[in-house]
């Protein structure tokens, strides 16, 4: 009888540290996959800052040659 409370007890404590894991696990997964979406958000981002920045540069340019 000590015995079978003693492997019920054990499958019970098994299972909470379980069912905790896989929240844990979940809860750091779409961090995860939050962070890596921002991350991606900030390279297209940088990318057309970039493509803006060489435009202007070149428009600069272009009109300093004009002046001169």
């Amino acid at each position: 009888m000590i015995q079978e409370k003693k492997d019920l007890a054990i499958k019970e404590l098994t299972a909470k540290h379980a069912k905790k894991y896989a929240d844990i696990k979940a809860y750091y997964s779409e961090i995860t996959n939050t962070n890596l979406d921002i991350i991606n958000q900030l390279k297209d981002t940088l990318a057309l800052d970039r493509k803006e920045d060489a435009d202007t540069r070149r428009k600069k340019s272009d009109q300093e040659d004009k002046n001169n």
